[in-house]
């Protein structure tokens, strides 16, 4: 009986971002569809700075969370308001 090894590949990343009136919801996908990272943030009104530093820290978050060779294949965005 032959053995086969299993090799995971990774192809490319996707952010996307919710910006909602009562908080921000972003993920980290995969191409394949799987989710890596998902953050949220909950706020009383979607104050414009308080939003800006939510979606920016969340972004460094998920770009930190994959290996420093694997960050250049995010290669795709989208917000939705």
């Amino acid at each position: 009986m032959e053995t086969r090894a299993h090799h995971v590949i990774i192809g490319a990343f996707a952010i996307g971002v919710s910006i909602g009136s009562k908080g921000l919801d972003a993920v980290l996908i995969e191409f394949n569809g799987a989710i890596r990272k998902h953050l949220q943030s909950y706020y009383a009104y979607p104050e414009l700075r308080k939003v800006v530093f939510e979606l920016s820290s969340h972004v460094a978050t998920m770009i930190e969370s994959l290996p420093e060779g694997m960050r250049t294949r995010i290669v795709g965005s989208a917000i939705s308001l």
